[in-house]
């Protein structure tokens, strides 16, 4: 019997080449390539060879032959070949290193070392979550006990090339013009070591309300777990400190709105991690003052420390003053209102932090010399952020300019209420309000109920927080507490005729309407924490302090009038202000009994009176004609 023609011989070669060739992984290939592909576009670009899914990747250029490369190896491979090249700091620019032709035959794109390994991260995320998809795939990996662990030390190992000793470098090249891709490249590894791990330790089934609680209990499975936790608040941290660094070195050449886009979108996903509760106890047990999370906090709430000041103000002198419009630029104009997103979004994660009960963030910080310090500088920030808020002037005479001011203005509100609640910093709350709650509620009546019950001014306020003009952005707490009260406010918007009952429940209009509630009741809320006082807990030098300090101040902004017609018009506004959270209080009780006290309570309403009585009990005390 006669063998295998000549011909068959030659196919048969030919084929086995193939083969073995596509066998041999070019991951800078892969990582250049793929990189900007999400998971359905990875789905689409995936064949299965026999009994194996493989990736095509086309040619660069007609002629050229396609590569094809095993999911399975590419992913088991890629986070070793990605802690080499942090290890050897290679590869460089694309094109700048002789080797680099040595290890592939094709073209590459990165920017630096820093811009490919961000790159590959990217495609490692990518890759796991096509693992979800690829039923075969996510087996095999599962197979593989040593992936997750390789996975979670190469983001452990790249953060802290940013959060450590290096941070250094990253504010350098923050500064200087010639370094802006670098710069970017090293704040884009941060989400995308961020992604790479939660893709990869996601659940097999992936439940909407259980998803997080699960990853995070494989993640904490691992040893190395408590690095990942403390580098990636480190690592946000050190983006924000280059966003500061680049504003106040007036580094115009720098896109800030995309370098703070990298750190905004982390403390995003932080967000939603704090907000499951084992995320939260977790971090509790192995760093009890939370400094790490403290530090990212004090990070974001330093952004407008001198010499950047909130907008719409700038400083002259030891104070603050509003910016003339077409005269002034507010000094953190070069970020298009990031740097107000960023300060909102560090406001936010705290106040999710501060949900908690048990193991409470403030009470845990305040407790320990080691961050003790560091709290006491956000509070004295927060509240700063608060008195000029309560301070702002009317938008007719200065606009909103960016994104970010309604929501930085409204979470710092949000804060006070908090700390006000909190013994540790009533009376220093106390002492830094008392000047601007003077202020804000010596406005005229119609100035005042547009600001602050839910008026006009309110919804203009917030009418710029949006990105691209069609997304609304709400950066708030996202504990589960916390977005069940925003819905029956929202709710309660609508009863109240403040927002129109259309068929879009998350419609632009109500959710102003939501923000313009919110600050009607955060400012009620946060005055009858001012006054409160109880024998039991409370020095006795406190009773009716903040009361004292509210008329001080009161007389000291008083114009053309006696005390006693400065505080009656304060009281008229306080009484209009009780008026309408008593309205929301019924509205609450009538439409969402069970749920009615996470709005507002007969206690806290009872704060607000409090305060209201005595303020009369003054005022009918002061003579008519001189102070």
């Amino acid at each position: 019997m006669s063998g295998p023609s000549e011909r068959q011989i030659h196919k048969f070669r030919r084929d086995y080449a193939i083969k073995q060739q596509e066998q041999v992984l070019d991951i800078h290939l892969a990582v250049d390539r793929l990189h900007t592909l999400a998971t359905p576009a990875l789905r689409k670009a995936t064949t299965k060879v026999e009994f194996e899914w493989r990736i095509v990747i086309q040619g660069a250029y007609p002629g050229q032959t396609d590569s094809k490369m095993g999911v399975v190896d590419l992913m088991k491979s890629l986070p070793v070949h990605l802690i080499a090249c942090l290890m050897a700091q290679q590869p460089q620019r694309a094109g700048q290193d002789s080797w680099q032709a040595e290890l592939t035959p094709h073209k590459l794109s990165h920017t630096s070392i820093w811009g490919y390994l961000a790159q590959g991260l990217t495609l490692l995320g990518n890759l796991c979550g096509l693992s979800a998809v690829l039923k075969e795939v996510a087996a095999a990996i599962n197979q593989d006990s040593t992936f997750h662990e390789r996975v979670l030390d190469l983001a452990n190992m790249t953060l802290s090339c940013l959060a450590g000793p290096a941070a250094q470098h990253s504010n350098a090249a923050a500064v200087d013009p010639d370094r802006e891709q670098e710069c970017l490249d090293r704040a884009a590894m941060v989400p995308a070591a961020l992604n790479a791990v939660l893709y990869a330790f996601q659940p097999a089934a992936a439940v909407a309300d259980v998803e997080l609680h699960f990853l995070c209990m494989e993640l904490f499975k691992q040893a190395a777990s408590p690095i990942f936790l403390d580098a990636i608040f480190d690592a946000v941290a050190v983006v924000i400190n280059m966003v500061y660094s680049a504003l106040v070195a007036g580094n115009t050449s720098m896109d800030l709105y995309m370098l703070s886009y990298h750190a905004g979108v982390t403390m995003q996903v932080l967000a939603e991690l704090t907000a499951t509760p084992l995320f939260y106890y977790r971090l509790a047990i192995q760093d009890k003052p939370f400094a790490a999370p403290l530090r990212l906090i004090a990070a974001g709430l330093d952004l407008h420390s001198l010499p950047l000041v909130p907008p719409p103000f700038k400083q002259e002198g030891s104070t603050c003053v509003p910016i003339l419009p077409g005269t002034d630029t507010h000094s953190t104009a070069a970020a298009q209102g990031a740097a107000e997103l960023l300060s909102a979004r560090a406001m936010a994660l705290m106040l999710c932090f501060s949900d908690y009960e048990a193991t409470g963030f403030l009470d845990q910080a305040a407790g320990h010399l080691a961050t003790s310090e560091l709290l006491d500088q956000c509070v004295d920030n927060i509240l700063g952020y608060a008195g000029l808020a309560l301070q702002r002037p009317k938008v007719s005479s200065v606009p909103v300019e960016f994104t970010g001011e309604g929501q930085m203005q409204l979470n710092s509100l949000h804060m006070a209420e908090v700390l006000t609640d909190d013994s540790n910093f009533r009376q220093r709350a106390m002492d830094s309000l008392a000047a601007p709650m003077a202020h804000a509620l010596s406005q005229s009546p119609q100035d005042f109920a547009s600001a602050w019950l839910a008026g006009q001014e309110a919804f203009e306020l917030h009418s710029k927080d949006t990105v691209n003009d069609t997304t609304y952005l709400l950066l708030s707490s996202l504990s589960v507490e916390a977005l069940r009260k925003a819905n029956i406010i929202k709710a309660l918007a609508i009863n109240l005729h403040l927002a129109r009952p259309d068929k879009d429940p998350g419609s632009f209009r109500h959710t102003l309407a939501l923000e313009a509630v919110e600050r009607c009741i955060t400012l009620f809320m946060t005055l009858g924490n001012l006054h409160w006082f109880t024998p039991a807990t409370c020095p006795p030098q406190l009773e009716n302090y903040f009361a004292d300090l509210l008329v001080e101040q009161v007389k000291k902004q008083k114009q053309d009038q006696t005390l006693k017609q400065a505080l009656q018009a304060v009281l008229a506004n306080l009484q209009s202000l009780y008026q309408h959270n008593q309205l929301i209080f019924q509205a609450a009780h009538q439409h969402v009994p069970q749920d009615a006290n996470l709005v507002l309570s007969q206690d806290e309403l009872k704060l607000g009176e409090r305060l209201i009585l005595h303020l009369r009990t003054v005022h009918s005390s002061l003579p008519d004609t001189t102070d």
